[in-house]
């Protein structure tokens, strides 16, 4: 290729003004008040919270679960001490309620699953969170806040009796956990 090209659509750099004065420039002006064009505000991507008077809203809750209750620094040292078995020694690490609830979760729905039961987060706020062994649930029409004597109460069975085998076998004592009835 020769310098400079024979193409008729290649300008040098140096040459694109060199020939006359600078293409004219558009600027930018901001449309009048009165103008129709004016664009509109944007759109807000969430709607307003509504304004509360601070009344209570009862949420929904469509289900009902029955189980073993353990509070969250109980479900973590339970899962810390399956967490030391099933990870090499250079990936381990210390869990901490709140902060590493899914993997606290995950490590232990692994061992209940087997006995047919689930693992699950339960309360309303925060500080009232505790987890559950889920031995039993059914469909119920109920919100939060409701009365507690509203709300039916399952009994223990089978379910239970395997889910107190496991819970002995992994060294608890009756005191760290309690079977109890939630809105879910």
């Amino acid at each position: 290729m020769s310098w400079p090209p024979s193409s008729p659509y290649f300008f040098p750099p140096h040459l694109y003004w060199a020939s006359g004065p600078a293409p004219p420039t558009r600027r930018f002006s901001p449309p009048a008040a009165n103008c129709r064009c004016r664009p509109e505000p944007p759109v807000p991507l969430c709607l307003p919270r509504p304004v509360t008077t601070g009344r209570f809203r009862p949420e929904p809750r469509t289900k009902i679960m029955g189980g073993f209750a353990m509070s969250r620094s109980i479900a973590t040292a339970w899962a810390q001490r399956e967490f030391y078995l099933l990870r090499p020694r250079e990936c381990q690490f210390e869990l901490q309620p709140g902060r590493d609830d899914f993997t606290v979760g995950d490590i232990i729905t692994v061992k209940v699953e087997p006995y047919g039961a689930k693992f699950k987060k339960i309360g309303e706020v925060e500080e009232e969170l505790e987890w559950m062994i889920v031995t039993q649930s059914t469909p119920f029409d109920g919100n939060t806040g409701m009365d507690l004597r509203l709300i039916p109460q399952f009994q223990e069975g089978s379910r239970e009796e395997y889910a107190r085998e496991l819970l002995a076998k992994e060294g608890f004592s009756e005191a760290d956990y309690e079977f109890k009835t939630v809105l879910y």
